[in-house]
């Protein structure tokens, strides 16, 4: 009786979550320093909570190569992430998003959370195209420790495409 119920609840769940499913798409970002290039692309999917809250989930996968092109480093990534439209029309829309992610190989490589600023643009019925630059928050390096402030990485600077249902 208790899966049957547990089977119950899970499929209303599922259920109301996939009636709200608003938009699939991704990231994709490029980011260098003095060290290192980063290449990052992360499929996510969002779902509309209210008119002015929605839910994001992804995962994806990040390389790591040092600017000699010597050691190349491959990393998982999964996030998730609540968005609260503050200004939109039928074109744009300016958003601001708490999320949290890590980064994995075998061991968790790193982790950061904090608020993400998003400019997204909709050219066209279905298709969102969205810019975000910039982390306030903090952020766990493995190899470094944790650090805070206003943190740029490939995670938080990017390029977001979606098809909007």
């Amino acid at each position: 009786m208790k899966r049957f119920v547990c089977m119950l609840g899970l499929l209303t769940a599922t259920t109301a979550l996939h009636a709200q499913l608003s938009t699939v798409g991704g990231n994709i970002s490029l980011w260098g320093n003095a060290d290192e290039l980063t290449f990052s692309f992360a499929p996510e999917v969002e779902f509309e909570l209210t008119e002015h809250w929605e839910l994001a989930v992804g995962a994806g996968v990040t390389t790591v190569t040092d600017l000699n092109f010597k050691t190349t480093t491959v990393l998982g990534e999964a996030s998730v992430g609540v968005a609260y439209i503050i200004w939109g029309n039928e074109w744009v829309e300016v958003a601001v998003a708490a999320e949290g992610g890590i980064t994995y190989n075998r061991l968790v490589q790193g982790a950061e959370i904090g608020l993400v600023p998003e400019l997204r643009f909709t050219p066209c019925e279905h298709l969102e195209l969205g810019l975000s630059l910039g982390m306030l928050g903090t952020e766990y390096n493995r190899a470094e420790g944790w650090s805070g402030g206003l943190v740029l990485s490939s995670n938080t600077a990017g390029i977001h495409v979606a098809y909007k249902f």
